[in-house]
């Protein structure tokens, strides 16, 4: 195997005792070394050019990266290896795994509560609610009309002009 520098200063191995020795055995954890192999031997075959597995550094941490590989061909069309880059996705894989555990513990939170939400994209002029949201104005779950009229429909008709000026000064200031 032979590493960029860029490689080395992520795995924490120098190119001399990377050089020639088997990527998976030397970088991949022990118990996703058969994953690891039947990635490469789709890349291999030429059936996948993306793929993502975890690595484990010479200090012992795993990382996950994300390798774009190509085949190298000798002149009569024949696989004779592969090029592959890598880019560490670590850092995005934790902070996805950390908004999902946010938006689980919201979540749970709002229904044990049983708090309704709304959400629009003023972009768009879409507007979302919850299912919690829908049954407070007495409505089956995925029927809210999505949008600002159906909003101001389900407010009582004496709020309506309140909550239409509430909403053009929140848009207009940005508040």
């Amino acid at each position: 195997m032979l590493l960029n520098r860029h490689a080395c200063s992520v795995l924490g191995w120098s190119p001399e005792e990377a050089y020639g020795r088997d990527f998976v055995g030397m970088c991949v954890p022990e118990r996703m070394r058969d994953e690891a192999r039947g990635n490469l031997f789709r890349v291999r075959t030429g059936s996948q050019s993306i793929i993502e597995n975890m690595v484990v550094t010479k200090a012992g941490e795993e990382r996950r990266i994300e390798w774009r590989a190509s085949l190298l061909r000798d002149d009569d069309g024949g696989v004779i290896g592969t090029v592959g880059s890598g880019v560490d996705v670590t850092e995005r894989h934790r902070a996805a795994e950390a908004l999902n555990a946010a938006e689980e513990r919201m979540r749970f939170a709002l229904e044990g509560a049983n708090v309704g939400v709304w959400d629009m994209d003023y972009t768009t002029g879409v507007l979302l609610g919850s299912e919690i949201y829908e049954s407070h104005l007495g409505l089956e779950p995925g029927t809210f009309g999505k949008s600002l009229g159906a909003f101001v429909r389900a407010v009582h008709p004496a709020d309506r002009d309140a909550i239409r000026n509430t909403i053009a000064e929140a848009t207009a200031s940005g508040r």
